[in-house]
């Protein structure tokens, strides 16, 4: 007898078996993105937020790894 709770299952199912390949890497490339206020009064907290992020990927690249840095940072 197909209840409520099994056609959930089978549903869930289904749909995971559907988006599996979709949730795999794409390529070689990932993309990073971050919201954040850069006016307003949460400002200063979103312009720290931002150079913290440069600091840490031109850490990395000194280091050798490579991170490419859009040209509008």
């Amino acid at each position: 007898m197909l209840n409520r709770r099994t056609f959930t299952r089978a549903v869930a199912s289904a749909a995971a078996l559907v988006a599996a390949p979709a949730l795999r890497a794409q390529g070689d490339r990932i993309l990073l993105a971050q919201s954040a206020a850069f006016s307003g009064p949460a400002a200063q907290l979103g312009i720290q937020f931002h150079q913290g992020a440069k600091l840490y990927f031109n850490q990395l690249n000194a280091q050798g790894a490579c991170i490419a840095v859009p040209s509008s940072w």
